[in-house]
């Protein structure tokens, strides 16, 4: 199981359409692009580099479908805490 962490007082949010999404981190960039961080915490049992690459491969396919390829920079995927317990 995997979720998403806020992180130290909320540092870790965006607010798009009035909704908050916490974990989730948008930087603009000064080309055009945003670059896009994802700090996760769950019960995990795999190796990790593997899983922030498929992560990444959604988000990228996610994106060309919505056409929005074009602004995606940099996809930075932080796990702040992986373990055999916890809540998320």
């Amino acid at each position: 199981m995997i979720g998403a962490v806020e992180g130290p007082r909320g540092l870790w949010v965006t607010v798009s359409d009035g909704e908050r999404l916490g974990g989730v981190t948008a930087l603009a960039l000064r080309d055009g692009r945003y670059e896009i961080g994802l700090h996760l915490v769950g019960r995990l049992l795999v190796p990790l580099h593997p899983l922030a690459a498929r992560i990444r491969s959604r988000i990228e396919r996610a994106a060309a479908e919505a056409g929005l390829a074009h602004v995606l920079g940099p996809i930075e995927i932080a796990f702040e805490d992986a373990g055999e317990s916890g809540d998320v």
